[in-house]
């Protein structure tokens, strides 16, 4: 397969992401019209599984918030739950950096 010049400088969303964005814009819109936070459970009587759940806030990027309490629009968030937001990511964040060095620890430390 050979690709020309403008294939390889092409920025439009693939395929999957186009429907990640979608499901994120569909996700954000049900949380704003909500006005409050819904748990997986609410968003799976919309027909939203667990993994569209956490999809949906990847691709919503910025526009969802989630908590102990469940996912909420940001356009709706308090000051103190966008903290807490922001400290969870940062310590899951710090969690995935640890793990990435311990594999490559691991990896590094074999004499296959």
């Amino acid at each position: 397969m050979t690709a020309t010049q403008q294939d390889l400088f092409d920025t439009r969303p693939s395929k999957r992401e186009a429907e990640l964005y979608a499901l994120a814009e569909f996700m954000e819109t049900l949380l704003y019209n909500s006005g409050r936070w819904l748990t997986r459970a609410d968003l799976k009587a919309h027909g939203l599984s667990e993994r569209d759940c956490r999809h949906g806030c990847e691709y919503a990027e910025g526009g969802i918030v989630y908590g102990q309490s469940g996912y909420k629009s940001t356009r709706l968030a308090t000051t103190e739950e966008l903290d807490h937001c922001i400290n969870d990511t940062g310590s899951r964040e710090a969690a995935m950096r640890r793990k990435r060095m311990n594999y490559l620890r691991w990896k590094h430390g074999r004499t296959s």
